[in-house]
Parts: C-alpha cells; sequence; structure tokens
C-alpha cells in the first residue's frame, strides 16, 4: 500500500532508482538505474545525513550527493548499499531519485531495526553482522 502523502517519512519503506557517475550531469558509472530499498529512519541514533537529504522528498524527486569512498559510512550510517562495492572510483556523484513510498509492514521494521543496530559490529543478534 503506498502512502498517501507519497513522501518520504519515518518508517517507511523507500524504493530508490540510484545511478553514480563522474559528474552531476554525467551518470557514467552505472550501466542503468538501480534499485535499492530500505526502511526510512530505524537507527538508534537518528537519521544518517543521506536521509535527511531524503526526508520529506515526493515520488519523482531527486537528490544529487558529491561523495568520496572515505566517507560513505559516516553518510550513509547503517544503510548497506551495494551498488557502492561496484564503483572503484575514489570520489564520484550519487544521483538518488524516490521511485515508491509504501507504508512499511510490522515484521519488515523490526528487521529493520535489528540489522542497523547490529551492523558492523558483532551483536548476537543473529543478523549476519558477525555476531
Amino acid at each position: 500500500m503506498t502512502q498517501e502523502n507519497n513522501k518520504v517519512s519515518n518508517l517507511s519503506k523507500v524504493t530508490l532508482l540510484l545511478e553514480a557517475g563522474t559528474s552531476e550531469e554525467n551518470m557514467d558509472l552505472t550501466p542503468g538505474k538501480c534499485h535499492f530499498e530500505f526502511i526510512f529512519g530505524v537507527a538508534a541514533e537518528g537519521m544518517t545525513p543521506f536521509e535527511y537529504q531524503l526526508l520529506d522528498k515526493e515520488v519523482g524527486a531527486s537528490v544529487v550527493l558529491p561523495l568520496r569512498q572515505s566517507e560513505l559510512e559516516d553518510t550513509f550510517g547503517h544503510i548497506d548499499v551495494p551498488l557502492f562495492r561496484q564503483i572503484d572510483e575514489g570520489e564520484f556523484f550519487l544521483k538518488s531519485t524516490v521511485d515508491k513510498v509504501e507504508k512499511a509492514q510490522d515484521r519488515e521494521i523490526v528487521k529493520a531495526i535489528a540489522m542497523a543496530g547490529g551492523h558492523g559490529e558483532a551483536c548476537g543478534c543473529g543478523c549476519g553482522c558477525g555476531g
């Protein structure tokens, strides 16, 4: 079910179309748009800088961010974007277009919170982070 206002908000399931490029106008590091889905705003420490860029954006809106590989963890926090493992450039631009905003199911929210809390640490929750 799509949210009534179609805006990115806390605990919504957001589907993005991601593209990466060597400049803001040239998305030449990806062969096309990659679908990426996540639950927005689940980290205990609050929203990531990336999530702040998406907050209240409507379906169809885009954000282009200049990024450095060395700063991805600071910018995205617990959000694991597989696309980044395919990019060799030290600096690049990421275009994120909001494709869909839906009401997340309770089980999806619980799973996302568990993953966010244990990401990168040995938490012992069974999420696969090494615990």
